[in-house]
This record gives structure tokens, C-alpha cells and sequence, in this order.
């Protein structure tokens, strides 16, 4: 779990490697980090394996998660789109 340093979001990783974003107040969720359907991705999960961390930059603009699968991974954080994996 991450949350942002303005303290509205919280970030969830799964051990079936989803991810989501959801607001502190009022527990809404705001958004499921996806793969892009362009790549023949649809349906997948965002990691292979478990998340085992997560952290976001201080201006909210990118999301880190990173996973058993060995994997990092660059997200958009608004838009909750993947920007470059490692």
C-alpha cells in the first residue's frame, strides 16, 4: 500500500498483481491501473505476481509498483496508465 503525500489517495496492490487507487475520506475507488488495450492486453493482470511495493512521486504524476514477477513498472497516476516497464 502507498499513500500520496497530500494524504487524499491511497494505492492498493494484490497478491493477483491488480492494482487500484482509491480516495481516504470516502473509501471511493478512482481508478484500476490497466494495461494498454492497444498491446493485446485486455483482461490481464497489471503484474504476473504479487505487488510488493508501491510508491508515488511527490506532484501525484507517476505511480511505482514493482512485483515478484520481477518487474518495475511506470504508471500514469491519473490516468492509470502504464508508461514504461523495467
Amino acid at each position: 500500500m502507498a499513500v500520496t503525500r497530500c494524504g487524499n489517495f491511497g494505492v492498493l496492490g494484490f497478491a493477483n498483481g491488480m492494482i487500484t487507487k482509491f480516495n481516504m475520506q470516502s473509501g471511493k475507488e478512482r481508478g484500476v491501473f490497466k494495461l494498454d488495450a492497444g498491446k493485446n492486453a485486455i483482461g490481464e493482470s497489471i503484474h504476473t505476481s504479487e505487488v510488493t511495493g508501491l510508491g508515488v512521486d511527490l506532484l501525484n504524476r507517476t505511480l511505482v509498483s514493482s512485483s515478484k514477477d520481477r518487474t518495475v513498472k511506470l504508471w500514469d497516476f491519473y490516468r492509470c496508465k502504464l508508461l514504461k516497464t523495467y
